[in-house]
């Protein structure tokens, strides 16, 4: 975990030059309201939160291509109460790209299903990108997160 992390701070300070927070926040601000996750994981019945995810640190790379897009439709038509993303490019291939395309797919009229960007949160800056990239929650992993940085988050 600690190799992720210090992987995940080394990335999140490239991403903090190439766009300042005070854009991202002025992007998440122009974006529709976010989708519950609660009423969309409260309805009766079980509720399934599908993941679009290329590889994993202890699989190694899935041995299929992904289009983040088809995916969700996929997804969405199957009856997912929630997408979840993963957008860890180091170690799970994912991509921010990935969390705007299956966005754009989730929230259009007929599907409003809620997007979740799972990733190793661990910075304000990552909640607002997330936001401005069209995720409606993240995932935060508490073991990795002191109560300070927690309770900012």
């Amino acid at each position: 975990m600690d190799g992720i992390l210090s992987r995940t701070v080394a990335d999140l300070a490239l991403r903090r030059e190439e766009i300042p927070i005070g854009d991202l926040v002025t992007t998440a601000m122009d974006v529709e309201p976010a989708l519950s996750l609660r009423v969309g994981l409260d309805q009766p019945g079980m509720s399934v939160i599908a993941e679009i995810k290329r590889a994993s640190p202890s699989r190694g790379v899935f041995p299929v291509e992904v289009d983040a897009s088809a995916v969700a439709a996929e997804y969405i038509s199957g009856g997912a109460a929630a997408i979840s993303v993963l957008t860890d490019e180091p170690f799970f291939r994912g991509s921010l790209r990935d969390l705007e395309e299956a966005a754009v797919v989730a929230h259009r009229p007929n599907a409003s299903v809620p997007i979740l960007r799972k990733d190793f949160i661990i910075d304000r800056y990552q909640v607002v990108e997330a936001r401005a990239r069209g995720a409606d929650a993240v995932l935060l992993i508490v073991a990795a997160l002191s109560d300070a940085t927690l309770a900012t988050l």
